[in-house]
């Protein structure tokens, strides 16, 4: 068996039983710092990482519940014959109430149009219709339309789940069918 050769930078060759114990034990403290270093880097870095993705993850939650909050459909309100001086959410409608429909908002509740004029209302999202339809004076419109020409007064008809979304909105939360494509995603076991 050969005797394992130690070589140095300056040239100089050992064979192992000339190696002092000390320089062994300093050579293998050098590679075992080195991996130490290399540990707590590789650490920071995760540690780095995580906190950034939470900090990104958190901006992006209060971004999505600023959106839905601006998203929010709110209005005027005409109680005991005064104008609501803040514009007031649909949360808080009841029928009965007047609204008024200002062009490029959202209509916030099924309501039905008072006195005025010819109204576009854009119901695509709940018809899937491309282009903007007119209603007269006396029409309904429904919550989640978006109104694109002129301004109107109407009635407040209907609220929640008694409107076209929240029927659609409680028949989906109410079943207990599991569909198609969730069998797929999520089998039983």
């Amino acid at each position: 068996m050969e005797a394992v050769v130690w070589e140095f930078n300056s040239g100089k060759k050992l064979s192992e039983e000339h190696v002092p114990m000390s320089l062994k034990l300093r050579c293998c403290k050098g590679a075992m710092s080195g991996l130490i270093d290399i540990f707590f880097v590789t650490h920071e870095v995760f540690h780095s990482i995580l906190i950034i993705s939470f900090i990104k993850e958190n901006n992006a939650g209060n971004a999505a519940a600023a959106l839905m909050a601006g998203l929010a459909p709110k209005t005027k309100v005409l109680r005991d014959g005064h104008w609501s001086e803040q514009e007031l959410e649909a949360s808080i409608l009841v029928p009965g109430d007047i609204i008024t429909i200002k062009f490029d908002e959202i209509v916030p509740v099924y309501a039905r149009l008072l006195e005025g004029g010819l109204l576009k209302v854009d119901q695509s999202a709940l018809t899937g219709e491309s282009l903007p339809m007119n209603t007269n004076p006396y029409n309904e419109v429904f919550s989640g339309s978006t109104c694109k020409q002129d301004e109107i007064k109407a009635v407040v008809i209907a609220t929640g789940v008694h409107t076209f979304f929240g029927k659609a909105a409680h028949r989906v939360d109410s079943t207990n069918q599991v569909g198609h494509f969730q069998q797929v995603d999520y089998p039983r076991r």
